[in-house]
């Protein structure tokens, strides 16, 4: 329990315990995507695609996505992985009306890539909050950990050159995977 509690090993639900990686250096106010930040440490990131749909926005989605109720919202779910370790479960809401036909693009690269390539979307400025929490069902399940394990919550709210929230990207980490820097100035 000690090298657990100390970050050394982890267990994934009925699996056995394993090597905790060393943990991967996070700047929460970089606009840098997974993939980018992973590559750069020398970690092979992977996502896979749990589901993805056209639907409408909710009171929650129009005053997040700065949207009207019911106007046309993606909810895409992603789990990604880090050397084939299920880091973080990732749920996407997407204001559908600045990105056409975004659903029969391949959603397990970089969306911000794919953003900035096909739709001249880039991310400019994001406004971030992160707090711990106890994994829900959905998300301990995915990342194969027993439901109420410890988490790190991670919520971006992403706005393009133009200033036009494009999306909200939650995100839920495993808790020892991040190392977060962030710098100050004064």
């Amino acid at each position: 329990l000690a090298l657990e509690t100390d970050g050394l090993i982890y267990r994934l639900d009925r699996r056995g315990w394993y090597v905790r990686a060393p943990r991967i250096i996070y700047r929460p106010q970089s606009t840098k995507s997974f993939n980018q930040y992973v590559q750069e440490q020398g970690y092979i990131p992977s996502t896979n695609l749990i589901s993805a749909e056209l639907m409408s926005a909710t009171a929650w989605d129009a005053k997040h996505l700065n949207i009207k109720i019911d106007d046309p919202v993606y909810s895409i779910w992603r789990r990604r992985s880090i050397q084939g370790r299920a880091v973080v479960v990732e749920h996407l809401r997407i204001n559908a009306s600045l990105f056409p036909e975004l659903l029969a693009q391949d959603l397990e690269q970089s969306i911000t890539i794919l953003m900035a390539e096909r739709y001249q979307s880039f991310i400019q400025r994001a406004d971030i909050h992160l707090y711990p929490t106890a994994l829900a069902e959905m998300q301990a399940r995915a990342l194969h950990v027993n439901v109420g394990a410890l988490g790190l919550y991670i919520s971006r709210q992403n706005r393009d050159q133009h200033g036009v929230i494009t999306d909200i990207d939650q995100e839920y980490w495993l808790h020892d995977v991040l190392d977060l820097h962030f710098e100050a100035r004064k």
